[in-house]
């Protein structure tokens, strides 16, 4: 299943707002029936949401930079709040994304984090 919750698609939906964002993005998981679906099942990400997981790995120290295979336990705290929130002293300084795709870490992460948080018992790993 595809969805429109990309970077750019969210950052124009929302009008540049992280928090519009999640709004978006929780009427469209829910609206789409996947959050069912998704329920102690692993979750595989792609290209979109692999800024936010280079993030994600970058927050935790882990020792590789290749995001195939990475895992996601459900248990894990969401990403930097103030990424999120898209603060730009924030973003600026996150050297584990390239600074082309770092203004849309908010719009990923709200994604990426919204995905945990409904999968239950699942994982989210990384293709």
């Amino acid at each position: 299943m595809s969805l429109p919750l990309g970077g750019l698609t969210l950052m124009d939906a929302s009008k540049q707002s992280p928090r519009a964002a999640l709004k978006i993005v929780r009427e469209t998981l829910s609206g789409s029936g996947i959050a069912k679906r998704l329920e102690d099942r692993t979750f595989y990400a792609v290209a979109a949401l692999s800024g936010p997981c280079r993030l994600h790995m970058s927050q935790r120290n882990y020792p590789l930079k290749v995001t195939h295979g990475y895992v996601i336990p459900r248990a894990t705290p969401p990403i930097s709040p103030s990424c999120r929130t898209g603060e730009h002293e924030t973003l600026i300084s996150i050297d584990a994304v390239s600074a082309a795709r770092r203004p849309l870490l908010a719009y990923g992460a709200v994604v990426l984090d919204e995905i945990i948080r409904r999968r239950g018992r699942g994982k989210s790993c990384f293709r």
